[in-house]
């Protein structure tokens, strides 16, 4: 991805890549008007920032350090670690209302303050309450990975624990399935197409669920397990969500080796695909496996690594009882001294 600005704001590391101007300008481009076409990408971007800042305090107020990454067609912010089905849901509904909150709601009411009207004014105070309110009650859909479809995977997790997962893609496929109908039926393409994404995101979630099922029936079986991450890799970014949670899941159920061997695999298509957080997540969690498989010496080659590519959280490098083993030894205490 094409180098963009990065800042900070709230002590949050922002990093906008140039993909997410030209495809918010392209979005803009149909009103044929350079003017139109400025004012629709300065309030999506501003938009987008502060529905990212939502996220990222919420992440903040839960002991983690955040990292916000505008891309493409929206925004994502991560945090290293995990978070309870709980505090998920939380920090999924902070960013939504947060935008609907700061800036939608207060631009309605301007809207019918008709002493301050004139034609600019309206059209602006119309894009701000499209962005932030319309675009912030579709995004609190049940459909994944927008933030209701988080919010509905982690309830349902909260509920029903197993099968959670399958259930959360299957609700969104119907849900994105009847929006793109009701699209097509209005003859609007582009929603109808916006929806068929959704639709195909969560069908091809939902059979990379299945291969996991297999992979879970692998046993210790290290062909079987490098097959099934070698099928993963071939398939980009669904393929990499897919081989960090499968690694999160061995190191979970106590296959260390098979974790640090999939996190190793993992770490190098992450950086290909341009998140340096989600770069660093990667190398924390393979740190981890392979503390806990005994392998100190490469636990903080990985943890150096991680710091690289922008981990900075000196609480959790404290306090993760997966670190204790390398814990006491200088390199961790000079690794440390490094971390603000």
């Amino acid at each position: 991805m094409a180098a963009g600005p990065s800042f900070r704001l709230l002590g949050i590391p922002v990093r906008i890549d140039l993909s997410f101007f030209v495809i918010v300008a392209l979005l803009g481009f149909a009103a044929r008007d350079l003017g139109f076409i400025v004012l629709w990408v300065a309030v999506v971007t501003v938009s987008v920032l502060v529905h990212e800042l939502g996220h990222g305090v919420a992440f903040r107020a839960f002991g983690k350090r955040p990292q916000i990454l505008l891309q493409g067609m929206g925004g994502l912010t991560s945090a290293p670690g995990t978070l309870s089905p709980v505090r998920d849901i939380v920090v999924s509904l902070a960013g939504p209302l947060t935008g609907m909150v700061l800036i939608g709601l207060p631009a309605l009411w301007l809207q019918g303050q008709e002493a301050t009207s004139s034609p600019g004014w309206d059209t602006a105070l119309r894009v701000v309450v499209f962005v932030n309110i319309a675009w912030s009650l579709v995004n609190l859909l049940p459909v994944l990975p927008l933030d209701g479809g988080r919010v509905a995977a982690s309830g349902l997790h909260l509920v029903l624990r197993r099968d959670s997962d399958r259930i959360a893609h299957g609700l969104s496929v119907v849900v994105a399935g009847g929006g793109a109908l009701w699209a097509l039926s209005r003859e609007d393409t582009f929603l109808a197409f916006f929806a068929g994404f959704f639709v195909l995101y969560n069908l091809s979630q939902l059979a990379h669920l299945r291969a996991d099922e297999r992979t879970e029936r692998l046993g210790a079986d290290p062909v079987e397990l490098d097959a099934h991450v070698d099928r993963l890799l071939t398939i980009g970014t669904a393929g990499a969500e897919r081989l960090v949670r499968l690694q999160a899941d061995l190191h979970d159920t106590g296959r260390f080796e098979d974790a640090v061997r999939v996190g190793q695999r993992t770490f190098p298509v992450v950086v290909g695909l341009g998140h340096p957080g989600a770069a660093a997540h990667v190398a924390y969690n393979v740190a981890c496996s392979a503390s806990r498989a005994g392998r100190s010496a490469e636990a903080l080659t990985w943890l150096e690594t991680a710091v690289e590519h922008g981990f900075s959280d000196r609480d959790l490098l404290d306090g993760d009882p997966d670190l204790a083993p390398v814990r006491t030894t200088a390199a961790f205490e000079a690794l440390r001294s490094r971390l603000s």
